[in-house]
């Protein structure tokens, strides 16, 4: 092994021995992360990623914010040139960041870290920043649309509480859009966003969809429609429901 190389990859390699005690060389992360570093300056996306770990888990130096920070760097550098790994392993640094300027109260610290971990594709850092906007939290402006942009983000990958609030942040959303509340009074929008939370299981919009095809509010009447959401409604407990489904006679 030569223990003065200059390519990247060699560095990079020596650097991973230093990390891992191999090819008769002992473990010493000092070592380790200064010929990563110097494969991470030549472009050296694995060395970029690997010093990314080595940071963001204190491996060889403290785990600190400033040292998470230092792993956000490089992680960027390598994701930037396609590590996949790299891109996951910023989204959960991002986040972390996030949640540990949120815990000390450094709001807007919070917000900018979680938007950043969001744009990575971290579904617990859209999950937040879906929070964020829903609330006016963390210093953002309250923005019901761009909440329920990023609950979708994140129960597309599988997040439960965003899956389980999507129904009542479509309903939420489609009474803006009743109302001109914060968004231009559009009908048509609010019906597609009631269905949405209708088919989330959402009782009110299930209730309210009953209604609108009942009495024909903003779309033609249908009673067969009708029926389908009060009795889904009624199921779930909302009273209105099921007396509406008794002037129906069923």
């Amino acid at each position: 092994m030569n223990e003065n190389p200059t390519t990247a990859e060699e560095q990079y390699q020596l650097g991973l021995c230093y990390a891992n005690g191999e090819n008769g060389i002992s473990q010493d992360w000092g070592k380790a992360i200064l010929w990563f570093t110097k494969a991470a300056e030549q472009g050296d996306s694995d060395a970029q990623f690997s010093l990314g770990l080595c940071y963001s888990n204190g491996w060889g130096v403290p785990k600190n914010e400033k040292n998470t920070e230092e792993a956000i760097r490089w992680f960027a550098k390598a994701a930037e040139q396609g590590h996949s790994d790299a891109k996951k392993n910023l989204g959960i640094c991002c986040c972390n960041l996030g949640i540990y300027n949120m815990n000390v109260g450094n709001q807007d610290k919070a917000f900018d870290w979680f938007k950043k971990a969001a744009e990575q594709g971290n579904a617990m850092a859209q999950y937040n920043l879906g929070v964020s906007y829903s609330n006016g939290s963390l210093g953002a402006k309250k923005d019901l649309e761009e909440a329920v942009h990023w609950f979708e983000k994140a129960a597309e990958q599988g997040h439960s509480n965003a899956q389980q609030n999507l129904g009542m942040y479509y309903h939420q959303l489609g009474l803006c859009y009743v109302k001109g509340d914060g968004v231009p009074q559009d009908p048509k929008k609010a019906i597609e966003l009631f269905e949405k939370a209708a088919e989330q299981g959402y009782a009110a919009s299930q209730y309210r969809l009953g209604l609108s095809y009942m009495d024909g509010w903003d779309i033609p009447k249908n009673p067969e429609k009708a029926r389908h959401w009060l009795k889904k409604a009624a199921d779930n407990g909302i009273e209105e429901a099921k007396k509406k489904l008794e002037e129906f006679g069923t």
